[in-house]
């Protein structure tokens, strides 16, 4: 058993994303202190082994911290949000071998504990949409302030030391900087976590998110499979 003082929010998911094989059960709940028992193991190997990794870092040395993030919102107010962030969970992401391929990109999209963190962020801008009385078209738009203005631009080669270093969206929100190919991952997620489509688009050098629209929209805009 293992007993961690940490956010219910990481550990209803790995409860919620069971598959066959696994079991948590949940034996005593104090605010935030959960017991868990750990039974069993997942049928795929790559998620096994995460899972029993972060477990490990879960239940031997949690370090929750709070990032907080402050960018100008659409209609000219201020906006303030803070996340809290597991910097084991940050560490072990960090050490894991990177995806360069594009083709490859959706495991940073993906991974399940990365979109806990992208969904507290959907919370708050759906907040704001109601104080703000925010469209659909605002709010992603707000999505994409978000990103463009409480995450600073910095190269890879000047962050990482490398030319090429693609990021978890643990790793770009508790960094809060990232180059293009980072920020839109993020956006792409937190855009999907909104409720909309999204994919990502490679060009020579660089990589962007897009938004799913209607057969009305205008603008530039691209057919997919279509």
């Amino acid at each position: 058993y293992c007993a961690a003082d940490t956010p219910a929010k990481i550990l209803r998911l790995i409860i919620e994303g069971n598959e066959d094989g696994l079991y948590l059960e949940h034996l005593s709940q104090n605010s935030q202190k959960l017991i868990l028992v750990y039974g069993g193991l997942l049928k795929n190997p790559h998620l096994n082994r995460c899972l029993l990794e972060y477990l490990h870092t879960l239940c031997s040395n949690p370090d929750y911290q709070v990032v907080q993030y402050s960018w100008k919102t659409r209609d000219g107010g201020n906006a303030y949000f803070s996340l809290c962030i597991d910097v084991n969970a940050y560490k072990y992401y960090s050490s894991l071998d990177r995806y360069y391929l594009f083709s490859e990109y959706d495991h940073y999209l993906n991974d399940k504990l990365n979109r806990e963190y992208v969904k507290e962020i959907a919370r708050c801008l759906r907040e704001i949409q109601k104080q703000a009385g925010y469209t659909d078209y605002d709010i992603v738009c707000e999505a994409v302030n978000f990103v463009q203005t409480a995450i600073e631009y910095e190269y890879d080669s000047v962050a990482k030391g490398q030319s090429d270093y693609p990021k978890y969206a643990i790793e770009t929100l508790w960094d809060r900087e990232g180059d293009c190919e980072d920020s839109a991952m993020l956006l792409a997620a937190l855009i999907r976590e909104l409720g909309y489509g999204s994919l990502l688009m490679h060009y020579e050098g660089h990589v962007a998110a897009s938004v799913l629209g209607n057969d009305n929209m205008t603008g530039t805009f691209l057919n997919v499979n279509g």
